[in-house]
């Protein structure tokens, strides 16, 4: 074999080594100008998995897992809604499973690392549930808001935890993982639209809702803990009347809830 033979293969071999490399190296990251539903996976490549796993949200418990991706049939459990969060900046992440809320962590613990999930029944934005999340490395990363950790927390495997399906998901602050975010569609307006809708702000005996639609099913008003405290189903009505003369001064959240959406919106009572 000639000289210029075998350095063309060389080359050849090292082209190939880089494209593998860079294979290996990129991660699909979020696009900040695309909000909407998501699969959020840990690829093999970037990771030392044996396989591609995919944020999954339990449908016994409040915890995620990452899992193999669900093929066939209803995959709600391996989609996250991404939306702007109603108190800050950051993000809210909210599973598409209808009766879930934001991805949040699960216990708060500053000497651990909490684990992390979608709790039922939950709206994004409550005191107390730790749900702001933001990114980092290029946008590789889903980090927590700091919570008087010290340092922010990241989505990761912690410590000991095995890198397999089925252990659940923490968050910490040393360990890294690189995430691949799979764009599935964007934030569904037709669907769930609350253009019309128009909520009294301030408000002092009684809370109004007008310009309600058929794809809002149920409104109710929380407590920024998160607490229920009125709820009224919509049946065919464009109007709602709530009765708030004996709540307290403060704010509230209003939620308008569609069969797989939700809209929040806050009050202030007088």
């Amino acid at each position: 074999m000639n000289k210029t033979i075998t350095s063309k293969i060389s080359v050849l071999l090292l082209l190939t080594l880089f494209a593998l490399f860079s294979m290996k190296s990129h991660a699909q990251a979020f696009d900040a100008s695309k909000l909407g539903t998501y699969k959020i996976k840990v690829s093999a490549a970037n990771n030392g998995t044996s396989q591609d796993l995919f944020l999954t949200q339990s449908s016994t418990t409040d915890n995620v897992t990452f899992e193999p991706e669900i093929t066939s049939g209803n995959n709600d459990s391996q989609l996250f809604i991404f939306n702007t969060h109603p108190s800050t900046d950051d993000l809210s992440i909210t599973s598409k499973i209808a009766d879930r809320g934001p991805l949040q962590t699960l216990n708060h613990d500053s000497s651990s690392a909490p684990y992390i999930g979608c709790k039922k029944g939950t709206t994004a934005g409550n005191i107390g549930d730790l749900d702001k999340w933001w990114f980092a490395s290029s946008n590789t990363q889903l980090r927590l808001e700091e919570q008087g950790w010290g340092a922010n927390r990241k989505i990761s495997w912690y410590q000991n935890d095995t890198k397999t399906s089925g252990v659940n998901v923490r968050i910490n602050a040393s360990n890294n993982i690189t995430l691949d975010f799979v764009f599935v569609a964007t934030l569904s307006i037709t669907d769930f639209d609350t253009s019309s809708v128009f909520i009294s702000n301030p408000v002092n005996d009684k809370l109004s809702i007008e310009g309600l639609t058929a794809n809002i099913k149920q409104v109710s008003v929380y407590s920024l803990l998160g607490k229920q405290i009125l709820s009224k189903e919509v049946e065919k009505q464009s109007t709602l009347n709530f009765d708030v003369s004996n709540l307290s001064s403060g704010m509230y959240l209003v939620k308008m809830q569609g069969d797989k959406d939700s809209f929040v919106k806050k009050i202030v009572k007088q």
